[in-house]
């Protein structure tokens, strides 16, 4: 490591290029997790090894129509509850791959339908480990980030649900919009710029639409 600094305050260009290379790393870091999870299921269904003349063709997952996040509040409330799950379940019938913080209420009625339904979950946890995770999660995922996590749940989907209130949500709200990603709003804030939907059937709609 010595050595390394050293040739580094040396030359301050590769100093600006390592630099650099981290930035990118961070960004492109939610697609590669959620991609990694996608080929991981597809090397678990591969059927097939050379058997005489004939063989088989290894079974290949289609690879999802679109990467949705889930946001919510953590504050539980049977009513978000009940959407959430409907929106996971609609979301995996679709073919949709669910992206969410992993824990609590939003997040775990929407895993548990996505789930029930067959489909796949990927959860940034906001910790160093996968304490408290919720049990319904194909794949889990500690970032260690904390609150800032949120930056990488909807960097990582195509579109945002967000389901009830909450400073949480606010802020992925925010994330997403000045990504320029839309937000369907479900009993959600009111702000200027994002989509409303009255129903699990029509925020999933939206998203997918």
């Amino acid at each position: 490591m010595p050595l390394a600094r050293e040739r580094l305050d040396r030359h301050p260009r590769l100093a600006n290029e390592a630099v650099g290379s981290t930035t990118r790393t961070i960004q492109v870091l939610p697609h590669l997790l959620c991609h990694a999870a996608v080929n991981s299921n597809a090397r678990d269904h591969a059927s097939g090894v050379l058997c005489g003349p004939k063989y088989s063709q290894p079974r290949m997952p289609l690879p999802p129509q679109k990467y949705v996040a889930v946001c919510g509040q953590s504050e539980p409330d049977p009513a978000h509850a009940e959407a959430a799950q409907e929106v996971g379940r609609l979301l995996a019938k679709a073919g949709a791959l669910v992206v969410c913080g992993g824990l609590g209420a939003v997040n775990e009625a929407a895993s548990r339908g996505a789930s029930e339904a067959g489909g796949t979950v990927v959860a940034l946890l906001p910790g160093e480990d996968r304490h408290g995770a919720g049990e319904h999660l194909g794949i889990a995922l500690p970032t260690g980030l904390g609150q800032g996590r949120n930056l990488l749940i909807v960097t990582a989907a195509d579109v945002v649900i967000a389901i009830g209130r909450g400073w949480g949500t606010l802020s992925e709200i925010a994330h997403a919009r000045r990504a320029g990603k839309r937000v369907i709003a479900l009993n959600s804030w009111e702000v200027e710029g994002l989509e409303t939907a009255t129903s699990a059937a029509q925020a999933v709609e939206l998203a997918l639409g």
